[in-house]
């Protein structure tokens, strides 16, 4: 297959199942990606987490949160930096990551984010080697 845009990639209905640092059981849901607006349906009693995304020219991935955990509607500038603007059907990439509230891209933050053509992994590696896993297959 060849590349496509990374938008039309994430385009879809995605299973997600997420583990946070500490253990714990892993939490499931169903995120919807469309052309400028995402969302997580966490389940059951959970909130419905809803934004948008936005990919700029020199590969910024601009994320918004504008439903969700309070903590995380509050804040701004939640954004993954060197984003290619095609993939192909399997890649790895290592992402600068800014997460919400920051400033800039830390240097100690990354999102790793491989996709073997079926599975897409996301992890956030903090400072300290803290890492939440997000394991993506369509729905």
């Amino acid at each position: 297959m060849a590349d496509r845009a990374v938008e039309a990639f994430l385009r879809g209905t995605w299973t997600v199942e997420a583990t946070m640092p500490g253990g714990g059981p892993a939490v499931r849901g169903r995120a919807t990606v469309e052309l400028s607006f995402w969302s997580i349906d966490w389940g059951a009693g959970a909130e419905v987490w809803k934004g948008s995304h936005r990919l700029h020219g020199g590969g910024q991935l601009a994320i918004e949160i504008t439903e969700g955990p309070k903590a995380l509607t509050r804040e701004q500038g939640t954004q993954a930096h060197m984003v290619p603007m095609t993939v192909g059907d399997r890649f790895e990439l290592t992402l600068p990551w800014q997460p919400p509230g920051a400033r800039r891209a830390a240097d100690d933050q990354v999102l790793t984010v491989a996709y073997d053509g079926k599975t897409l992994t996301i992890r956030h590696v903090e400072r300290g080697g803290s890492v939440s896993t997000y394991v993506c297959n369509r729905a």
